[in-house]
């Protein structure tokens, strides 16, 4: 008697068995990537330095209000509050996957920022007129990590969602930006 497969289970199962599989090489990328950190700690802090040198020589009122505005919108409460605003529109609109994808991205991206933090440990460079104070660890940026989850997501999902090639074709002129 020929044994009948229930697809159901078998692509459940080739589900689990990828997302395992993507799982297992993104630990494998992470932990060699704290490695490294933590093997080159002394060039880094070097880097550090030149580079806050160079910040600070080419700073005046209107980068200033620039870089202000860009911290701004890549601020963690400014980024919540948006993705909460947004999931509730999506909901609505009944697009509830991205919705929780949204959601599940932000929550996951700022406790993985928290925990890369205080493996690394990486403290930041004293600048004496700094425009924003910050107490946290400075490696990784919690900023830069949660703002381009953000906003690519929604560039995204703007992708999936647009009808028109030339729409399809712009989102990814305006994510590559």
């Amino acid at each position: 008697m020929k044994k009948k497969v229930n697809w159901q289970k078998s692509f459940l199962n080739y589900k689990f068995k990828t997302y395992l599989t993507i799982g297992l090489i993104l630990f494998i990328l992470i932990s060699s990537f704290i490695y490294i950190i933590h093997q080159f700690r002394s060039q880094l802090l070097k880097i550090d330095l030149e580079s806050l040198e160079l910040t600070e020589s080419i700073r005046n009122p209107t980068l200033n209000k620039i870089m202000l505005f860009f911290s701004f919108l890549g601020n963690g409460y400014v980024i919540i509050f948006c993705s909460l605003i947004i999931s509730v529109l999506l909901f609505y609109k009944k697009k509830n996957f991205h919705a929780t994808i949204l959601l599940i991205s932000m929550i996951f991206g700022e406790f993985f920022i928290w925990i890369l933090k205080n493996i690394i440990q990486k403290p930041r460079p004293i600048s004496l007129n700094a425009l924003a104070s910050e107490s946290s660890f400075s490696f990784p940026s919690g900023h830069a990590f949660i703002a381009i989850s953000f906003y690519f997501l929604l560039i995204y999902f703007y992708y999936l969602e647009s009808k028109n090639k030339i729409w399809k074709i712009s989102s990814i002129i305006f994510g590559l930006l």
